[in-house]
């Protein structure tokens, strides 16, 4: 599955139907920040961001290559990222939503 038809998928199945200015501020301060992947984990409430893209070890999502720029988050904003649809670049919301 490419990355637009998982954000398409995304945005049929959750809360957010298009990038609102405060989700928008929150993508773009994360992408800043140098971590624009963001994952859930089955059990956690969290949501964790990286440099790069993580990799799911049984129920937890991993750096391959520990960059030390990890960074959470329990912000309802992020509610529509989940375990399911986990890992996701998160800079693709904004990408697909300018294209509609």
């Amino acid at each position: 599955m490419d990355a637009v038809q998982k954000v398409e998928g995304l945005l049929k199945t959750n809360i957010y139907t298009e990038v609102t200015p405060r989700l928008r501020t929150a993508i773009m301060g994360r992408y800043a920040e140098g971590t624009p992947w963001a994952a859930r984990d089955k059990e956690s409430r969290l949501v964790f961001f990286y440099a790069q893209k993580p990799t799911l070890y049984g129920t937890k999502f991993e750096e391959t290559v520990f960059e030390g720029n990890v960074g959470t988050s329990e912000s309802p904003i992020y509610n529509f990222i989940t375990f399911e649809n986990s890992p996701i670049y998160i800079l693709d919301l904004i990408i697909h939503n300018m294209n509609e």
